[in-house]
């Protein structure tokens, strides 16, 4: 029997819920995604790459919900049936969702609380009636519930839970997708809230207005950013270069949006394989110096 995924999805779902098929079914939804910089990387403890891509597949399958092909009745009932399985498997019953099946392996492993996965849902959620944000805070509110939770996490898995490097984490949850949400505004803009739209008098999507546009809201993502450095500096080795990929990930991709301009809400910007060698790098001296085979890099630019 095939298992089944919660949401539609262009991945083939394992024919058996096997923990280890289940977890290459999370392995291959988090790839079939674009992102500025790897999820799980080589230099990840081998141990610890598959729990960090059930939590991923987790995140993913409840964010797919939006752009679904259906109505907002159908859309929130998504929501809700991913919610109730959460909340069946962390009483035992993980059903016939090979997510699911993944995702309460690596909560048994690290004991993680079902808070930081209802706060995903909630972030999730808060979209789906369509009404733009009104204010930063609320921006901001809704990357900590999706984005910074998703850090935190990490961390648990990490096995961190000082509360300095939690607060950090929000910053770069903030970072990371501020910066996600500049780098598609070709496609999607309704993150653009209207407090920033009636500051700057509603930019038109070109000339030198929208290219200022543009720059207060790098500049406000990279503010985020640099407040979390402390967050790389001190996270344990098991994780150290991971958050260094993260973070020069996301430089990179700001860097690329600043230089972009208004033309941004043309053309998304992407990242060349030498930017993911950069930022494969700039990452390694960073943290590198923990016994990782620097010939590994090599294998990045591929994400």
């Amino acid at each position: 029997m095939t298992a089944k995924p919660s949401v539609i999805t262009s991945v083939r779902p394992p024919t058996t819920l096997n923990r280890e098929a289940c977890f290459r079914y999370c392995e291959s939804l988090v790839r079939s995604q674009r992102h500025n910089f790897p999820i799980a990387s080589v230099f990840v403890p081998s141990q610890l790459r598959p729990h960090i891509w059930s939590v991923y597949a987790f995140a993913q399958t409840a964010d797919s919900v939006l752009t679904m092909p259906a109505s907002l009745e159908e859309k929130m009932g998504a929501i809700d049936e991913i919610e109730d399985a959460l909340t069946r498997a962390y009483f035992g019953d993980v059903g016939d969702n090979p997510v699911m099946v993944a995702l309460m392996a690596t909560v048994k492993q690290f004991e993680l609380p079902i808070t930081e996965f209802n706060a995903i849902l909630s972030g999730v959620r808060s979209c789906l009636d369509g009404k733009t944000f009104s204010t930063v805070a609320d921006l901001r509110q809704h990357s900590r519930l999706t984005s910074s939770s998703l850090v935190h996490l990490l961390l648990y898995m990490g096995g961190h839970k000082e509360e300095t490097l939690h607060r950090h984490a929000i910053d770069l949850g903030q970072a990371v997708a501020e910066t996600k949400w500049w780098q598609n505004l070709a496609e999607d803009r309704s993150f653009l809230c209207q407090e920033d739209l009636h500051h700057f008098d509603n930019p038109e999507l070109s000339g030198k207005k929208s290219d200022r546009f543009i720059e207060y809201l790098v500049a406000r993502s990279r503010s985020s950013l640099v407040k979390s450095k402390p967050l790389v500096d001190l996270v344990g080795p098991s994780l150290g270069i991971e958050m260094a990929l993260f973070w020069w990930g996301t430089e990179t991709m700001l860097r690329k949006i600043e230089q972009s301009g208004a033309n941004v809400f043309h053309k998304r910007p992407t990242l060349s394989r030498a930017d993911k060698a950069q930022i494969v790098s700039k990452a390694l001296f960073w943290r590198g110096g923990e016994g990782v085979p620097w010939r590994l890099a090599r294998h990045l630019p591929t994400w």
